[in-house]
């Protein structure tokens, strides 16, 4: 059983099962032209009617760390805003196909899984990490914030308070927390990924999944981050002292969105709230709607030169 070999894609037929690893070393970071590849051989493995699931993985030591930043700062820096709309929309358009496939496909995500990497996972039917996970969207800190899909499905995967704490922040999870909280369905504590661990596994959550409440240590934080806005909350983190019942774990996240670019947090906030109130499909064309926004402002600009000059793709 062959398909076509793709660029930055490496397949692998095992039984009734397509495992695919993204390719693009150091760190599987995701452009036009993986997006493409990717989109194009998982049309071809759901056609094939002698497959029957699918795992998504990344080569290497993560699963992908994030979209290419070096594409959308050249884009902005030539204000050709309508190319990062276009890739945008593809991306969009890939995790759409994720998950609306008929077969279901597995995001297996070790190492660095984030902002464009985690967005795909969560398009997945069903997420599973290990020790070695890291899991977050850091947009906010380059002043932009999640545009493939990140704003809608979390908050609607994970308790809402928790996911604005994690986009407003950039949280990052490790595989055993992001299972805790619900990113992720599963977290092998032991052992590395292989097909027989993972069909195990997969047989027992694919059933239909319930957003988890939020683990009684992090209840507080889901409280205050879904109570309060995002104006309300610079306001508390710029006094002195903030309200006695909030825990360490809670001052702390208010404290650090001061750290964080206004213009990115208040976009990321409207695009959750906005898109809460709609159909996941309409919600999601508003990310879409907003990179020009995102991308055209000084913010931005500045943290992704920053990003670039540190090699820390993570958007």
């Amino acid at each position: 059983m062959k398909f076509t070999p793709k660029p930055f894609l490496d397949v692998c037929l095992q039984c009734d099962t397509a495992w695919i690893s993204l390719n693009r070393p150091p760190n599987n970071a995701i452009n036009p032209a993986i997006a493409h590849s990717l989109k194009t051989m998982l049309s071809d493995i759901v056609r094939d009617q002698r497959i029957d699931s699918i795992v998504l993985s990344g080569s290497g030591k993560c699963f992908a760390a994030g979209a290419d930043l070096a594409f959308f700062a050249r884009q902005a820096d030539a204000e050709d805003f309508h190319r990062i709309e276009q890739f945008s929309a593809q991306l969009h358009a890939l995790c759409n196909f994720i998950a609306a496939s008929p077969k279901p496909i597995i995001a297996v995500a070790g190492g660095n899984t984030l902002g464009a990497g985690l967005e795909l996972a969560l398009a997945c039917h069903r997420i599973i990490v290990n020790r070695t996970t890291t899991l977050g969207l850091p947009e906010t800190g380059l002043g932009i914030c999640p545009g493939s899909g990140g704003t809608q499905r979390l908050p609607r995967r994970i308790d809402p308070g928790l996911a604005k704490w994690m986009i407003y922040n950039g949280a990052m999870l490790s595989g055993k927390v992001a299972e805790k909280l619900g990113v992720a369905d599963h977290c092998l504590v032991e052992g590395d990924f292989d097909l027989g661990i993972v069909n195990q596994v997969a047989n027992v959550i694919l059933q239909n999944r319930k957003r988890p409440a939020p683990p009684q240590e992090y209840q507080v934080l889901a409280q205050v981050f879904s109570q309060f806005s995002v104006a309300e909350l610079l306001q508390l983190a710029s006094q002195e002292s903030m309200p006695s019942p909030w825990d360490g774990r809670t001052r702390r996240a208010v404290k650090s969105l001061l750290k964080r670019p206004r213009c990115a947090l208040l976009l990321a906030e409207r695009l959750i709230e906005e898109g809460s109130q709609l159909p996941l499909n309409e919600a999601l064309k508003l990310e879409i709607a907003a990179q020009r926004e995102m991308f055209e402002n000084a913010d931005a600009r500045e943290g992704l030169k920053a990003a670039l000059a540190s090699q820390n793709p993570i958007s």
